[in-house]
């Protein structure tokens, strides 16, 4: 029998068994968050409905039709009665498609077949019908001249609806900005897991140093004690960095709705050359700002139709009309467009209120012009903080990139003076205290270097709500 070779069987079940890796790159849990957020999904789903309702703009021009229908009947005594009789009765049908200009002008086309019966009539009965077409024009010369309102309306329409959509395509961003800065706080974790787990390696390396030392009677008990007590504050921080880590997942997962609590294995990681060399775009109008200009816009229309309605109304009216008629209502349709007998008419409406309070049209104007102000100076304050705070982001970018370099030249440093502190130690030429302030001077430049790298890489993705359409 041949012998059995245990080494490959345990590389073999080891292979079997083991976790495969995962990485998860920025673009790809940037996808899973765009796919999978609720808040992603309520936003894009309400863009899509905005898109949808930006269409009802059309409404207010569009041709509307109207159709009626009404049935008479009457018995009363009056100066006709003697000829007509008391009774009548009456089928009144009309239809009518109407149309709303840009320009302020209403225009109907209508239709209208009345048919009239009276049966009491001497020396006998009549009944008859009308077949009325007509075309009637209202055209405004104060109140919506040239079509103001009707313009103003559309366009306070379409301004809200605007305002809600960049609004929440401003929210898709601040979601995706969030979720990238959690993907950077859980790499940057991952680090500092790393970083503390390197301080237990030197820790622990020295407690294995001092135990040597005093095995030789070259040191003492409270040498040893210092080391350990080290030793052990390190096992502390380096548990604090593992939970800082399950924490930095939980919130990674949350963007991603997701009920996986694990963390990726391997996530993108940048050079300090790269981060470094990064610049900002130039700045472009962040999307909150654009709907705020987009309702300055909609209250200005709304307020120029509240206006306008204070305004009096003095509208030329105009009708044209073919008048036919017949023994029945076919008879009457069959002569519709005879034109022989014409009807017009022409005239002038006047509409106004009257103001007894001689304020009171005034200070609504006043209170309209308010409002637009006040919406002005709204959007005029969040230029300025959006301006701002842009400006507050890119100096501190500036300023943390040029830190960089120089806690890349302390942390080197360091670690070459920890290093020496120990030679210099197992030479017996330095105390233990200088050789634990080296170690924790080393170990608070690297977490110095790490809080550098985090912050800017936070505000690079800050920048990105700067940066237009992502």
């Amino acid at each position: 029998m041949k012998p059995i070779n245990l080494f490959a069987i345990s590389v073999v079940v080891g292979l079997s068994v083991s976790t495969p890796i995962v990485s998860l790159s920025l673009g790809e849990f940037l996808d899973q968050v765009a796919s999978n957020n609720l808040q992603i999904q309520t936003a894009q789903k309400s863009i899509s409905a905005a898109r949808q309702r930006i269409k009802s703009t059309e409404l207010i021009t569009m041709p509307k039709l109207s159709t009626s229908y009404g049935f008479i009947t009457e018995d009363k005594i009056s100066n006709y009665s003697r000829f007509m009789g008391n009774k009548s009765s009456m089928h009144l049908a009309e239809a009518t498609i109407q149309k709303q200009f840009d320009n302020g002008l209403m225009m109907s086309v209508g239709y209208k077949v009345d048919s009239y019966d009276y049966p009491q009539m001497t020396p006998q009965p009549m009944a008859y019908a009308d077949a009325i077409p007509y075309v009637e024009l209202n055209y405004p010369l104060m109140r919506n001249a040239t079509g103001r309102s009707t313009r103003a309306i559309n366009s306070g329409i379409e301004e809200n609806i605007l305002a809600s959509i960049k609004l929440n395509e401003f929210a898709v961003d601040t979601c995706l900005v969030s979720a990238e800065m959690a993907y950077w706080r859980l790499a940057l974790a991952k680090d500092s897991v790393q970083i503390a787990d390197e301080a237990v390696a030197r820790a622990r390396k020295m407690v294995d140093w001092a135990q040597n030392r005093q095995s030789l009677q070259l040191g003492n008990t409270s040498e040893l004690l210092q080391v350990q007590s080290l030793l052990k504050l390190r096992e502390l921080e380096y548990r604090q960095a593992l939970d800082d880590e399950a924490s930095a997942t939980r919130a990674l997962n949350q963007f991603r709705t997701t009920a996986v609590q694990t963390a990726p294995d391997r996530l993108d990681s940048i050079s300090d050359t790269d981060l470094t060399q990064r610049r900002p775009r130039a700045m472009v109008t962040r999307k909150d700002v654009i709907a705020t200009q987009h309702l300055v816009r909609a209250i200005k229309a709304n307020g120029s139709v509240d206006s306008d309605a204070l305004e009096p109304a003095l509208n030329i009216l105009g009708r044209l009309s073919l008048n036919q008629n017949g023994a029945g209502v076919s008879d009457a349709i069959s002569r519709t467009l005879a034109t022989d007998h014409w009807g017009t008419f022409i005239g002038v409406q006047f509409t106004g209120a009257f103001d007894f309070n001689s304020t009171l049209i005034q200070d609504l104007k006043q209170g309209i012009s308010a409002n637009i102000t006040a919406a002005e100076s709204d959007l005029q304050t969040k230029k300025v903080a959006a301006r701002d705070q842009w400006t507050e982001l890119t100096s501190r970018l500036s300023d943390t990139q040029d830190r960089i370099n120089t806690i890349q030249r302390i942390e080197a440093v360091q670690l070459n003076r920890w290093r020496a502190e120990m030679d210099l130690h197992r030479r017996g030429r330095s105390i233990l205290i200088q050789v634990l302030n080296a170690e924790q001077d080393y170990a608070n430049a690297r977490l110095m270097h790490l809080r550098a790298r985090g912050e800017i890489l936070t505000i690079l993705a800050q920048l990105k709500l700067y940066e237009g359409d992502r």
